[in-house]
């Protein structure tokens, strides 16, 4: 049976179930589990009956009894369906339950069996799909849990039991796990690191496995595994049965809670992805945890647990999450130290912040370290993987055809592209040269080594970040400021840049600070305003003018900076750094186009395109026009002021105010730009380039048209005006009006009679500031960036760019109310003030004075959250709440593009529930 057959059977034995009311995806596992078992049992007495048969020898240790022969699958999956589901529940049920005696461990974990199944129908219905699945070489009972495994991991929260199978098998292979080997899963789930180790070894080391004492080490010995949930025991020690393990060691035990003395040192390979993010109180720690290292952190006391179990020579691989990287309390840091200078860290593995998509978002990284007791780190082998083979969306979509996903990919090596996809395979490599040829990458590679002495010297910082070269262009969205080019080397103090202008040579120093300092003492930020200062007038793009003693720009400069490689900037996927290094190729070419006098020409939709957003928002409007100016470059007209479908041009930037540099306020490139830069954004007022028909183009007739031709056009065009141009002269327009008080004065009238004056606007003019110009003619014509008429604006343009808005604003007033009433009579305003504002800079006095940016602050605090009392999901709620805010600002702004289609809505339901919740609405 094909892999798609297989899966295709096991969906329709999903679907049976839960087309018949079990729609708890463990309950379901469960069942299946047992129904798969009691199927195995009967296979073996079928092997062990014709055993029987040829040799003629009676079986000394049959698994049923005469008695028991209904209970045999092949027996009762013949019944009628109430027969059969009468024997299943009163019968193989009953017998799981009292089969403790069995060899098996799982046998162990029935005592307990539920029969659930609440159909005779539905039960018939499962047993003739599970039997229609056949059980060959070719297709192992494994392949079916581990599918069965992979659809439980898909509902709710029950990812957290399953570590995704290419990352197991990543581990594993990696690790290299001996037939000698113990190995160990403190918190073990469904087994499967266990059952993937026991696969690794069958495939690499079979021929050993022949001989009867390995064989027995492997079946009884070599394999343990604690969880302190009996769902989870029942199907990890089901999943080791069908992987080949008759005994292996799974039993109920709370690794972290009880103690572990007779476990001590007995392992030899510990593989394990523990649970994140939890606190123990002390007084429910295991003593001999808190000696090691005194903390109530999950996953600190998982590392100093591993340490414990390990043996002398004993090696681990571990999932931890980034903050056991980086923390720092005494405890972080102290569990690190201890990794590199009491044992043998081998390797940091750093993995996509989506692995664990769609249950959970957080970055995390797999630690391999050995027991040593006496130290041995030399170097510590860093990789980052910005790709699994998978989406790193919610939907995990496999990126390449099943055979070249995972770590061993068939087929020979993959491909540059292919890499790109799924970086495992190379990771898997570059492992097993990290003491040879890795050792002499840089650090502006995927992998590289870092000396003990460096990691030392930086508190035992283990993030990658801290030690990786990446270049700067990959931190988008900051604009390079000359500070970040003084502390970057590339730019020294007191360096002399000279600026010639009208035939006149000025002079600046470069200060300390990164300020250019003129001949008349003035420092600024700004290169464009430092020349305007220096010139006395006039505007200039400073990064151009401005030239070093060697005849070298500082805009040479800037792009230097951008391309040289740095540590501390990562890109979290692979994606990221693909568009951003294509993007940077675009705007270096664009630059030279625009030099050239031939600007590259796009769409606002496909520039934005280049960011990776299908919209303008502020946060991402500021990081493309810092990027460009980077580049030197600016659109034309300003993209954030017109439709998406407008075409703009990307030429260079001759003219930098104060309001598109900003001065010393410019993010630099080491600077975060958050969500709180936007969320107490003012409100902005539109121009007139936003309106969809301001540059949409405009039909015209010259002076020396006919009535005829006017109203025609008018008619075929449904206009209520026409421009009346000669090239790029505005002779004014004619109206239905204009054309009928001529007409009606004089029946022979020339056509010069109906044209009227028109008033004309510049594209990027404030649309307020043309509403009188509006009432009084009803429209404008608007001039584009080079100053020919391209649209025209009326009342009607501007009520319904205005009506279009009035629902959302006034929704998200109603909902600012709301929320701010409620969290005014449920938390005081001092302990909002200590959560938004602990320096007191922006002087929070009272409730009216908080933002939504605030609300989310507030409510991201357990402790303010409980107060509330609401039985809400507060990490639902807030994300809500920040896509509300993001909506608010789109508001404030007028943005040009559409509101999201779900936008009210969204606004509403956030309303319907705050009304559930406000004491005073109740």
């Amino acid at each position: 049976m094909n892999t798609g057959d297989l899966k295709s059977k096991v969906d329709r034995v999903w679907d049976a179930f839960w087309s018949g009311g079990i729609s708890n995806p463990l309950e379901v596992m469960e069942q299946i589990t047992y129904l798969l078992f009691i199927r195995w049992l009967d296979e073996i007495q079928i092997l062990k009956d014709n055993q029987a048969q040829r040799t003629g020898n009676p079986d000394p240790a049959p698994l049923f009894s005469e008695g028991q022969q209904d209970l045999r699958w092949h027996n009762f999956k013949a019944k009628q369906p109430e027969v059969m589901y009468t024997l299943v529940s009163e019968g193989v049920f009953p017998y799981l339950r009292r089969m403790g005696g069995d060899e098996s461990t799982f046998s162990h974990h029935v005592k307990d069996a539920r029969f659930t199944i609440p159909t005779a129908n539905l039960l018939a219905k499962v047993v003739d799909l599970l039997d229609d699945i056949t059980i060959e070489k070719s297709d192992p009972r494994s392949d079916i849990y581990e599918y069965l495994l992979a659809k439980v991991a898909t509902a709710g929260q029950n990812g957290q039991f399953r570590t995704p199978r290419h990352i197991i098998d990543l581990m594993v292979e990696m690790t290299e796990p001996r037939p000698s080997d113990e190995v160990c899963d403190p918190a073990c789930g469904t087994a499967g690191f266990l059952a993937q180790t026991a696969a690794y070894v069958k495939r690499e080391h079979g021929d050993v496995l022949l001989e009867t004492k390995q064989r027995k080490h492997f079946n009884e010995n070599m394999f343990h595994g604690f969880d302190f949930d009996s769902t989870m025991l029942r199907i990890g020690s089901m999943n080791m049965l069908l992987h080949g393990v008759k005994k292996p060691d799974i039993r109920r035990q709370d690794s972290l809670a009880e103690n572990l003395a007779g476990e001590a040192g007995k392992y030899s390979l510990i593989l394990s992805n523990p649970p994140f993010a939890g606190s123990l109180d002390y007084e429910f720690t295991a003593a001999d945890l808190v000696q090691v290292v005194k903390t109530k952190k999950t996953e600190l006391l998982f590392l100093a647990l591993f340490l414990r179990l390990l043996k002398i020579g004993g090696r681990a691989a571990v999932i931890v999450p980034d903050g056991v990287l980086f923390g720092s309390t005494k405890a972080h840091k102290e569990l690190r130290r201890m990794l590199v200078e009491d044992h043998k860290l081998d390797a940091v593995v750093k993995l996509p912040s989506g692995v664990f998509k769609p249950y959970a978002g957080v970055s995390t990284a797999i630690l391999f370290f050995t027991r040593t007791d006496t130290g041995g780190t030399d170097h510590v082998w860093f990789y980052q993987v910005l790709a699994d083979g998978l989406s790193l969306d919610d939907k995990r979509t496999p990126l390449l055809p099943e055979g070249r996903l995972g770590a061993r990919p068939s087929g020979g090596p993959l491909s540059d592209d292919e890499h790109a996809h799924n970086n495992l395979p190379d990771v898997l490599n570059r492992w097993f040269n990290r003491n040879n040829t890795e050792r002499n990458r840089t650090r502006a590679e995927q992998s590289f080594c870092v000396p003990k002495a460096d990691i030392a010297a930086q508190g035992y910082d283990l993030s990658l970040s801290r030690y990786a070269e990446r270049p700067r262009y990959l931190m988008t969205g900051r604009r390079v400021t000359l500070a970040n080019l003084v502390d970057a080397g590339l730019l020294a103090e007191s360096t002399r840049l000279t600026f010639e202008c009208a035939g006149v040579s000025h002079t600046a120093t470069v200060t300390a600070a990164g300020q250019l300092e003129l001949a008349d003492g003035q420092r600024l930020w700004s290169p464009s305003q430092a020349a305007a200062a220096a010139a006395g007038e006039g505007s200039f793009d400073g990064w151009q003018t401005w030239i070093l003693e060697d005849g070298t720009a500082l805009d040479r400069l800037r792009q230097r900076f951008l391309e040289t490689p740095t540590t501390g900037i990562t890109s979290p996927s692979i994606a990221d750094v693909t568009l951003a290094a294509q993007r940077h190729e675009e705007l270096k070419h664009a630059r030279e186009q625009a030099a050239n006098g031939t600007p590259v020409t796009l769409t606002v939709t496909e520039l934005l395109e280049w960011w990776g957003v299908q919209r303008r928002s502020s946060i991402t409007s500021d990081k493309i026009v810092a990027e460009l100016a980077n580049h030197s470059l600016v659109t034309s007209p300003n993209f954030d002021s017109v439709p998406a479908f407008t075409t703009v041009q990307l030429i260079s930037a001759v003219q930098h105010t104060e309001a598109t540099e900003k001065s010393h306020h410019t993010l630099s490139v080491d600077e975060s730009p958050t969500a709180d830069t936007d969320e107490d954004a003012p409100v902005a007022g539109p121009t007139v380039g936003m309106l969809p028909s301001a540059l949409g183009g405009v039909t015209s007739v010259s002076p020396h048209a006919t009535f005829d031709e006017a109203i025609t056009q008018m008619m075929l065009n449904d206009y209520s005006q026409l421009p009346v141009l000669s090239g790029r002269t505005l002779h004014g327009a004619v109206t239905w009006k204009s054309i009928a008080r001529a007409r009606h004065a004089n029946q022979k009238a020339p056509f010069s009679r109906a044209i009227i004056p028109a008033r004309d606007v510049l594209y990027n003019q404030d649309l307020i500031d043309i509403l009188p110009a509006l009432t009084e003619s009803e429209f404008v014509l608007v001039r584009d960036q080079t100053n020919a008429i391209a649209g025209i604006v009326t009342a009607s343009d501007v009520a319904s760019a205005y009506g279009a808005m009035a629902t959302p604003f006034l929704l998200i007033g109603e909902f600012d109310r709301r929320l701010r009433r409620i969290l005014s009579s449920s938390i005081e305003l001092r302990e909002i003030q200590a959560l938004c504002d602990p320096e007191g800079d922006r002087s929070i006095k009272e409730f009216d004075d908080l933002s939504i940016g605030d609300y989310q602050r507030t409510l991201e605090n357990k402790d303010a959250w409980e107060k509330l009392g609401w039985p809400l999901e507060r990490k639902v709620f807030i994300a809500r709440l920040d896509q509300i805010r993001g909506i608010r600002n789109d508001l404030m702004h007028f943005n040009p593009d559409p509101l999201p289609d779900d936008a009210v809505q969204k606004i509403r339901h956030m309303i319907a529930v705050l009304r559930e919740y406000d004491q005073e609405e109740s």
